[in-house]
């Protein structure tokens, strides 16, 4: 619940600034924003809400391997494992 509420924090925070703190230029998020006509923070803000992972060193982003399945999220540590 505190990762929802800090993905909440930053979405906010990104998606109200006028100057954006990262280049999502030519990630995964610029191209899945572009084939749906989309603003790709928004798709990383999602992204952010949906399989934050702390990192251990203070900061968050999304995790590749979550499955949000009824109850809670499932963290993998692989593709494979996903």
């Amino acid at each position: 619940m505190k990762n929802k509420a800090k993905a909440l924090v930053l979405s906010a925070a990104l998606l109200s600034s006028t100057a954006n703190a990262i280049d999502l230029s030519g990630t995964i998020f610029d191209k899945a924003a572009k084939a749906y006509n989309l603003d790709p923070l928004l798709v990383y803000s999602v992204a952010l809400a949906e399989s934050a992972s702390g990192r251990g060193n203070g900061s968050i982003s999304p995790w590749p391997w979550t499955l949000r399945v009824p109850g809670l999220p499932f963290y993998a540590k692989s593709e494979d494992q996903a």
